[in-house]
């Protein structure tokens, strides 16, 4: 279930905290990373992948890959120290490259329940409409339609509405990306935490 992620990625927290030692943790998390992964895709023999029910074999398998992406960014940004000096500068630059995803991680909590996670942001600014019917005559139908279908035409190489155009769909996906990463940016600097 969506639960022991939450558990491993604790886990994954703790091995550092706990240890302070790069080498052990980045060996700890390599070998965990590998190994859920390789019990996940065995596991798929008898329960298939399935990422609406959070099955036990697509948990595992994603918990893994987590692990492993988290072990390589610790690695390549924060531990330093252990890299060849000539991997320093480079650490350096994806330390700068990487800070919106530390600005998002810090206020976590804010952007899950106000991003499409929950879609309590969508739904407050659908609600800025301008007659019927509201579910076509509000802000968001009006970028998604006007602006990426029509301005930009993105929709020339779907010839279809909005919610069939693969194109379109991935540039308001990077737009919603950066227009959360600008908030988190200046929640950030203003030292504006959500927390519970």
């Amino acid at each position: 279930s969506a639960t022991f992620s939450m558990y491993f990625g604790l886990h994954a927290g703790k091995v550092w905290q706990t240890t302070k030692n790069v080498k052990i943790s980045m060996l700890h998390w390599f070998s965990l990373g590998f190994g859920m992964m390789l019990v996940g895709f065995i596991l798929t023999a008898w329960v298939p992948f399935n990422k609406r029910l959070w099955s036990p074999s697509y948990s595992l398998f994603m918990a893994g890959n987590a692990t492993l992406c988290y072990a390589s960014l610790f690695w390549l940004v924060d531990a330093t120290q252990s890299q060849p000096i000539c991997l320093r500068s480079v650490s350096a630059w994806l330390r700068t490259l990487f800070i919106p995803l530390q600005w998002l991680g810090a206020n976590c909590i804010l952007f899950f329940v106000f991003s499409d996670c929950s879609g309590v942001l969508s739904f407050l600014l659908s609600s800025i409409n301008w007659g019927h019917p509201y579910t076509e005559n509000n802000i968001v139908a009006w970028f998604q339609n006007d602006v990426l279908m029509r301005w930009l035409d993105l929709g020339a190489s779907c010839g279809t509405t909005y919610a069939r155009c693969g194109p379109a769909l991935m540039v308001f996906v990077w737009v919603e990306i950066v227009a959360w990463m600008s908030i988190a940016g200046i929640l950030y600097r203003k030292k504006i935490f959500w927390k519970i």
